[in-house]
């Protein structure tokens, strides 16, 4: 497989992976206890602003239902 065809496998398999997790923290978040939604939006209010540094994907909380969120394949090949 040339490089090319190998990072566009990566890709989509990353975007496949993605939309998952996304699915899984949606209907994770209808079942979350309120003390839970209550940190939830503490930690949301003072991480999320708008600078794109943190999104609502990146509260540490998900992680206890459904694992962490997939990382993105590598942008450099030593192929």
């Amino acid at each position: 497989m040339i490089d090319r065809q190998k990072m566009l496998a990566e890709g989509k398999k990353f975007r496949e992976e993605s939309l998952t997790w996304y699915d899984k923290m949606i209907a994770t978040s209808e079942l979350l206890s309120e003390e839970e939604k209550q940190d939830f939006d503490a930690w949301e209010s003072t991480h999320v602003n708008g600078s794109g540094l943190c999104s609502t994907t990146d509260w540490p909380g998900w992680e206890k239902y459904i694992g962490k969120k997939p990382d993105p394949p590598s942008r450099t090949h030593k192929d």
